[in-house]
């Protein structure tokens, strides 16, 4: 774990260099840690509420999002892959 907190500090050094950048960011980190897994859903905000996120996670299932200094406290909802999309997007 403490490989990817020294990634994430190199990389991310303030709110803005994550501030919408959960994708480009998680496609970066995973080429330098394909042993992660990049998942996509949501970030339930405790403030700002439900947003579309991307994070990463390891094979037992620890959350490694380079891009949380960006949200308040909160958790974390995984988009289920098989659940068909309705709507015009997935978050619609």
């Amino acid at each position: 774990m403490n490989k990817y907190l020294s990634w994430i500090s190199t990389h991310i050094k303030s709110r803005e260099d994550a501030h919408n950048k959960c994708v480009e960011v998680t496609l970066r980190m995973q080429q330098e840690f394909p042993e992660l897994i990049r998942v996509r859903g949501h970030y339930i905000d405790i403030l700002l509420g439900d947003r579309p996120h991307w994070w990463l996670k390891t094979k037992d299932g620890i959350i490694v999002d380079p891009t949380a200094s960006q949200f308040n406290p909160g958790d974390y909802e995984e988009f289920d892959e098989n659940n068909p999309i309705t709507g015009k997007c997935i978050n619609c």
